[in-house]
């Protein structure tokens, strides 16, 4: 068995979370931190940056995501509301 990689995962000043591209296990999308699709293609949200910059007040979580993590928008005071749909089955 080969050696494993060092994972990856750069914070950014909190404003956006990087992730190495072939990281088998995570993605960064607009610099907020997913898992990679599953195979049921549904991911999980595991992390929104506290300070990442944003236009809106209202923040609406993509179609495929299909939990989220416990602390997944800790400290993120920069909503009034977060739209989140339907199909979130799990919150960990």
């Amino acid at each position: 068995m080969p050696p494993s990689k060092p994972l990856l995962i750069e914070f950014n000043l909190n404003k956006e979370i990087l992730v190495a591209e072939d990281s088998i296990y995570y993605k960064s999308i607009e610099g907020i931190l997913y898992t990679k699709l599953s195979d049921d293609n549904k991911r999980s949200l595991i992390k929104y940056p506290a300070a990442k910059t944003v236009e809106e007040t209202n923040y609406k979580e993509r179609d495929d995501v299909a939990s989220i993590a416990g602390y997944a928008f800790y400290d993120c005071t920069q909503f009034t509301s977060i739209e989140l749909p339907k199909e979130i089955i799990e919150y960990v």
